[in-house]
């Protein structure tokens, strides 16, 4: 992780890929209004919004996942809880590595 400016900051994730790998996949859980944009997504609560970017795969768009209600029955129910993730395909590695960047920034 590294601080861009006062109000951003940037997440590295490095991983290493198995023979048996055919995605990975970055998410962030939040209960804030999302949408998704050309470079990845606007979170939006309380007045304020965070700007999520893919710097590392600006290919691969953003998928939301609703998990109100949970996927599983003992899971503790949080209402407008959502997954925000970016599904990165094992062809994408190089090496047997896959390097994620995402910026996160307020407003």
């Amino acid at each position: 992780m590294s601080v861009n400016s006062n109000t951003s900051l940037v997440i590295e994730d490095n991983i290493t890929t198995a023979a048996i790998t055919e995605k990975v996949t970055w998410q962030l859980i939040t209960t804030a209004e999302v949408q998704i944009t050309a470079a990845g997504a606007v979170l939006s609560q309380d007045e304020k919004s965070l700007k999520v970017e893919n710097l590392s795969h600006a290919n691969i768009a953003m998928n939301l996942v609703s998990l109100d209600p949970p996927p599983f029955e003992l899971d503790r129910r949080i209402e407008g809880l959502k997954r925000l993730e970016i599904n990165i395909p094992v062809s994408a590695a190089e090496e047997g590595k896959i390097n994620i960047k995402v910026r996160l920034s307020g407003s």
